[in-house]
């Protein structure tokens, strides 16, 4: 393993110069100019000499035209340097890596080998494998020769102790250019370079990791064969997220840490409590809307927000008085384009067809939808369908319709106006990635939906955990229903010890118990045997049954709890019925997962549906759950807001960019201890 020298500036050490170089970063908007802005603000207002290397394309005066904030170019000087951005095709992290990691020659199948045409497919392999490899050391060489311009014309002399060097984002193939710069360049050794990791290293979920060992290997190589240039240089790792984090920890080639995500100061939490009640971003005209790209972006151990703790108000909707931007209507905001990794308006459609009788037709809730101004690609705008004749039925139109993108101060209005947020990424492909957007909902002081198994998930889980305490606590008193009085199917028993397993579909854990038509909340209750660490999830399926044989099935998926306590899961089980039944199952994988400690609580709540069933938002087991996550919003909207309202503040705490400027410069968490 090469030993990579990771020192720091001790407190109160005076940084010379502070460089942020972002290579994509192009324009003003998106999610890298946000990014770069809000670090270079932090640093502007701490006052360090800020240098900003960009894309050669980026042209920061675009940003003073209808700006109230600062332009980039005031704040710090603004140097457009890099020909390329990170996203290379030939990258293995930032390039099309469904496509690209098959198509070395070395991963040929067993059934190419025999094809009739192999040797055909060979030369053509091979053609394009070198052309790849061509192609990789082509990107290098100009990331190698674009920092040596840069720094050359940046740096007066030479490069002096105390000088942080932040590359925002990279891959694989700037930190071997990287390397090739700093070993041509002594004085670097004085600098502490800050390099971050946002791509996944591996896609899917944690058991799905020991199957592409290939790329790690790929990765892995990429690292040593850096890393051995300039083995006496200050080198700090950074990854977005503690799922990521323990993705590039698995190459064991370096140390590499969380640094805390920025959110931008228009999200923080000043003002919240009014500026939510005056804000009608529906009344802001579609037409109105500049067409710059928008902003882009823990609430458990990994993200380091403070435990969460709401006061003893929240827990039921009718003790405050309501809380929303629209005089009797909820405003169920859908942030970003739906692109294909974040989900379908396919399913979009089906929320709107299941909430239209309770509440889109009644005027309850109101949906805002971003969609592209212009056709893209020959596909048309995206455009939810409604029931005939539902044209007028409310004052307000039930879709809101709002481009993408939108102007940084349109599109936080447009954030702020919303009573709650649904996000509809795709779980699998942000198991280990940030959403931006949820950070800013949640610094808002937005309840949000999300899926479930993802990291977005990860965030909300351990207030669901903490409000599940609560309510056992608040709840009258129940009876507990533990394993042994449980009846459950033969073909798959309690092992020894009381420990349940269970795969995917094929084992379940089926149980069931008795319960009185009186009782109507059941929190199910468990600790985790195997694994010990995230990755996989309970799928758990909550049935009551009736003696007629009518059954009512509730499903939700939990995850690991990092804080004490077990986890938890609450369920209404309102339907009269006299049996629950439970099955649980591993929620994503075919692997085999186990848990002990299982056991049913059961409570006769004077009225269920005004227990609220979650805090600050709800997690969706899949996409046929989302309505009902959405109705449980709308129904207890009162005790989302306040829960979110009262959690924004920690969330800000870990995310200011202070935060993020300090760990960088040294003047904050010295050691570093978030991984």
């Amino acid at each position: 393993m090469t030993t990579v020298r990771m020192t720091r500036s001790l407190t109160g050490n005076a940084v010379a110069r502070l460089y942020i170089i972002d290579q994509s970063l192009c324009k003003p908007g998106g999610h890298h100019f946000d990014y770069v802005n809000c670090v270079a603000r932090a640093a502007h207002l701490d006052s360090h000499e800020t240098i900003v290397a960009t894309n050669r394309r980026f042209v920061s005066r675009r940003q003073t035209k209808n700006d109230a904030e600062l332009p980039l170019h005031t704040i710090a000087k603004v140097v457009p340097s890099f020909r390329n951005s990170t996203y290379q095709k030939v990258s293995w992290l930032a390039g099309l890596r469904h496509l690209k990691r098959a198509t070395s020659i070395e991963d040929l199948s067993v059934e190419e080998h025999a094809s009739r045409l192999f040797s055909m497919q060979r030369f053509l392999r091979r053609r394009r494998t070198k052309l790849f490899r061509k192609q990789r050391r082509k990107v290098i060489a100009q990331f190698a020769c674009d920092c040596s311009r840069f720094f050359g014309a940046a740096v007066p002399e030479k490069f002096e102790r105390g000088d942080q060097i932040f590359f925002t984002t990279v891959s694989e193939l700037e930190l071997m250019g990287l390397a090739i710069y700093l070993a041509s360049n002594p004085s670097s050794r004085l600098a502490t370079w800050h390099l971050q990791f946002h791509f996944n290293l591996f896609d899917g979920r944690t058991p799905e990791f020991e199957s592409q060992s290939a790329v790690q290997r790929k990765v892995r190589g990429c690292f040593l064969a850096a890393l051995s240039r300039i083995p006496d240089h200050n080198l700090m790792f950074y990854c977005t997220s503690e799922e990521l984090v323990e993705q590039y920890s698995r190459l064991n080639v370096a140390d590499f840490w969380r640094l805390p995500y920025p959110v931008n100061q228009r999200f923080s939490p000043e003002g919240n409590r009014i500026e939510t009640r005056t804000v009608d971003a529906a009344k802001i005209p579609a037409k109105a809307f500049a067409t710059s790209s928008n902003a882009a972006g823990l609430t458990h151990d990994p993200e380091n927000v403070d435990s969460f703790e709401t006061s003893e108000r929240a827990t039921t909707s009718s003790v405050l008085p309501r809380i929303t931007s629209h005089s009797g209507t909820a405003r169920m905001v859908v942030p970003g384009e739906l692109r294909r990794e974040k989900g379908s308006a396919v399913h979009l459609q089906g929320v709107i067809d299941g909430l239209w009788d309770e509440y889109l037709s009644t005027g309850r809730l109101q949906v805002a939808v971003q969609r592209p101004n212009r056709k893209m690609l020959g596909r048309q705008k995206l455009e939810l369908t409604l029931p005939e004749g539902s044209h007028g039925v409310t004052d307000a139109p039930v879709i809101d319709y709002l481009r993408h993108p939108l102007s940084e101060e349109q599109y936080c209005r447009f954030i702020r106006g919303a009573d709650f947020g649904l996000l509809l990424h795709d779980s699998r492909a942000y198991y280990s990635r940030r959403a931006g957007v949820l950070g800013e909902l949640l610094s808002c002081g937005k309840p949000v939906i999300v899926p479930a198994g993802c990291w977005l998930a990860h965030q909300l889980q351990e207030p669901q955990f903490r409000h599940v305490d609560r309510m056992m606590r608040q709840l009258p008193s129940g009876r507990k229903v533990e394993l042994r009085e449980m009846s459950f199917d033969s073909d798959n028993a309690p092992l020894s010890g009381g420990i349940v397993s269970f795969d995917r579909q094929r084992h379940p854990f089926r149980a069931d118990c008795a319960k009185s038509p009186d009782e109507n909340i059941v929190i199910v209750s468990f600790d985790w045997q195997h694994p010990q660490s995230r990755g996989v999830d309970a799928r758990i399926h909550c049935t009551e049954s009736t003696a007629d044989g009518s059954q009512q099935t509730s499903t939700q998926v939990v995850g690991h709890r990092f804080s004490a306590g077990k986890c938890h899961v609450m369920f209404r089980v309102d339907f009269g019925g006299n049996k629950i039944g439970l099955e649980i199952e591993n929620a994503f994988d075919d692997s085999t997962a186990s848990i002990r400690n299982l056991s049913m609580d059961l409570f006769q709540a004077d009225n269920p549906r005004q227990v609220p069933l979650g805090a600050i938002g709800m997690i969706y087991a899949d996409r046929d759950s989302i309505q009902d996550c959405v109705a449980e919003l709308v129904e207890h909207l009162d005790h989302y807001q306040f829960s979110a309202q009262d959690y924004s503040q920690r969330w800000w705490n870990a995310h200011d960019p202070k935060r993020t400027l300090d760990y960088l410069v040294g003047s904050g968490n010295a050691n570093l201890s978030v991984a």
